[in-house]
């Protein structure tokens, strides 16, 4: 199909039209002295027609003449305007030429863009509808969202809360408080997607038996090479790549995001979310798409709450030592 003058540049500069609303302007104008050019001139013929019958009954009215001869010289000047503003902007060049390139193909490009067929393209399996009555009609797309609102509840799973004394393991090791910020990430993810709450200390001694806790920490890769996590929890883990818009992406889709930071320093008095020099988890939460912010639930509780795009990049993106998104199975 040729596509007019829009795209036609190759074999004539100056026919080349780049701006459809341009032309679709100068169609209109077109338009409008095409009827200027045959109208007036009809309007002109039957005033001239007038004024030689009031010149042959009156032959003595001086005016009656002059009158004539200015009406048929204006009948000349409109029947030939459109070829004169034709003649004109065909002469354009240099920077005018594409004003002349619109005005030669206005009326063929307006004409085209009409006659081409709308595509409907639908977005449920809603059958297609020449009216629509009911609002509920309208297609809706099938958007999931995280509406999570209950953030205090997630204070619970706080490494730094009731059994922050509590050894990891049930045979002894290090402390919840010092490392099972990994786990109470998950735990606190569970709540967000699932609704259901997790016995913290079960949990605990589990990760300890099946590999998720190392005696430092969490190896976070276990939920996702083992299918143990997702069939007994309901969760998914995919790991994500740890930037900004990879973080609103997933919130705004139903997920929420765990973040392994790893700054080398305590840095949460200056705004972070590591109190320690090594390793730790935060949990994504939540984005504000009105204020373009992330809720943060730390697991030490430090910093945890609503966080700017500015401080999510600095104390998360670029802390980042891997993101994993978590999603309901």
């Amino acid at each position: 199909m040729i596509f007019l003058y829009l795209l036609d540049c190759v074999s004539d500069i100056k026919s080349c039209c780049n701006d459809y609303g341009l032309a679709n302007i100068l169609a209109s104008i077109k338009e409008a002295l095409n009827i200027i050019h045959i109208v007036v001139p009809i309007l002109l013929i039957l005033s001239l027609a007038i004024g030689f019958i009031q010149l042959v009954i009156n032959p003595e009215d001086k005016k009656k003449p002059k009158m004539v001869f200015t009406r048929i010289f204006c009948a000349v000047i409109v029947f030939f305007l459109p070829y004169l503003v034709n003649l004109s902007l065909s002469l354009l060049d240099g920077d005018g030429y594409q004003l002349g390139a619109c005005w030669k193909s206005s009326e063929e490009l307006k004409k085209e863009m009409e006659n081409r067929e709308n595509i409907y393209i639908p977005t449920t399996d809603k059958p297609k509808q020449s009216f629509i009555l009911n609002s509920d009609d309208y297609d809706q797309p099938e958007v999931s969202q995280n509406d999570f609102t209950d953030f205090a509840h997630l204070n619970q799973y706080n490494q730094t809360g009731t059994y922050a004394n509590y050894s990891v393991c049930a045979g002894g090791g290090n402390s919840v408080a010092g490392t099972a910020c990994g786990l109470s990430t998950y735990m606190a993810a569970r709540y967000v997607l699932t609704g259901e709450d997790t016995d913290f200390m079960s949990f605990c001694h589990e990760a300890c038996r099946t590999g998720l806790y190392n005696g430092n920490g969490s190896s976070w890769n276990v939920l996702s090479s083992d299918s143990f996590y997702p069939n007994t929890y309901g969760i998914v883990s995919n790991s994500i790549s740890s930037n900004y818009n990879s973080y609103v992406s997933t919130l705004q889709n139903g997920g929420v995001v765990s973040v392994l930071i790893g700054q080398g320093y305590a840095n949460t008095g200056s705004g972070g979310f590591n109190s320690t020099a090594n390793q730790h988890f935060i949990l994504l939460v939540n984005y504000n798409s009105e204020d373009d912010k992330i809720y943060v639930y730390n697991p030490t509780g430090a910093n945890t709450g609503w966080k700017s795009k500015n401080i999510i990049e600095r104390y998360v993106v670029e802390c980042a030592k891997g993101s994993w998104s978590l999603t309901k199975k």
